[in-house]
């Protein structure tokens, strides 16, 4: 960690501290009136409740020499504003739960970049693909698309440090991938599940298996005025639909 940033942080964290967090209802209502309305000030609302949540994902990365955690911040707010973008009510969950997919990966490609040759002198996709080449400039140039001049300068960086920092730009690399792609697979979920199935049934899975405390087949039974057995009728049938919808995607090992 950088040695200034303490200081910036322990400032920024008292700003952020002070924007109220919101109550599961308070977001839901939220929510629901940027739907309606588009209001700048409602997203500022909800962004602003969650700040706070990127200053304690950052923290986790503070033994990365040369790192500056508000940097790590910054990017981890812009993962909350890409989530917000693309964040639908009808999931059914916290809007953290889903935005952290977004705010690790904004995070950890910006630590794989530094890392190695240095934050926006190197393409992203070229800087991975050096990282796991094991062949010559000449060869990695050809599939991935950059100079040959290119491919010796990062080749040539990453073997001057490749005892140790390969091993961790390795995991930061998978733990981008991973972030991100659970990401997009919930995103493609939330398409199926949108497309696939009736209201009752959407309801019933997002009772059953995307609240913080999920609840019982017999009391969403007592809700919707039927039996414990036609729940779980309708849980199987709207897990089928979804896996027919889903078959082939990234998304089936959601289910």
């Amino acid at each position: 960690m950088i040695a200034n940033d303490m200081e910036v942080l322990s400032l920024y964290s008292a700003k952020v501290k002070r924007y109220t967090r919101l109550s599961k209802e308070q977001e839901f209502e939220l929510f629901t009136i940027w739907n309606d309305t588009k209001d700048p000030k409602v997203r500022e609302k909800i962004i602003h409740a969650n700040l706070l949540y990127a200053v304690t994902l950052a923290w986790k990365f503070r033994n990365y020499s040369g790192i500056s955690i508000m940097d790590l911040v910054s990017e981890g707010n812009l993962g909350l504003l890409v989530a917000f973008d693309k964040f639908e009510l009808r999931r059914g969950i916290r809007f953290i739960t889903y935005a952290r997919h977004w705010a690790l990966a904004y995070m950890t490609r910006y630590i794989a970049q530094c890392r190695i040759g240095g934050r926006g002198c190197v393409n992203t996709k070229y800087f991975y693909n050096a990282v796991r080449h094991t062949g010559t400039a000449e060869d990695l140039a050809e599939k991935s698309g950059m100079g040959v001049g290119t491919a010796r300068q990062l080749l040539g960086t990453i073997s001057d440090d490749i005892s140790i920092d390969a091993c961790i730009e390795l995991k930061v690399m998978q733990d981008f991938d991973a972030s991100l792609v659970a990401a997009k697979r919930s995103d493609v979920l939330s398409k199926a599940v949108k497309e696939t199935l009736t209201e009752k049934e959407e309801y019933i899975l997002a009772q059953r298996f995307m609240l913080d405390k999920p609840r019982t087949q017999a009391s969403i039974g007592r809700e919707l005025k039927c039996c414990r057995e036609n729940v779980r009728q309708l849980e199987v049938r709207a897990k089928d639909k979804l896996k027919q919808a889903l078959d082939g995607t990234c998304a089936l090992e959601l289910l």
